[in-house]
């Protein structure tokens, strides 16, 4: 019984452990006031951060990389350190 347990402990910090050490910080925060069609104006709240380097976009409910293009080919916007 001990075995298992152990097993799914390790597996489970081994699959948190890039989760847990990654650099990160906000960089901005935006409210944009949009109004829809059925549900009149809904204020969204966005977040520019840096995850190890690279820039995303974060709203409530999804998480999307920045890219910039760099000789014709889109390629991971980096951020920089504080």
């Amino acid at each position: 019984m001990q075995k298992p347990i152990k097993f799914f402990l390790l597996l489970s910090l081994y699959m948190l452990a890039p989760f847990i050490f990654a650099d990160s910080y906000v960089i901005e925060n935006h409210k944009l006031q949009v109004e829809k069609k059925k549900f009149g104006k809904e204020i969204l709240n966005l977040q520019t951060v840096c995850i190890d380097g690279y820039k995303f976009i974060i709203t409530a409910n999804s998480v999307v990389q920045f890219y910039e293009e760099s000789d014709g080919l889109p390629m991971p916007a980096p951020c920089y350190s504080k």
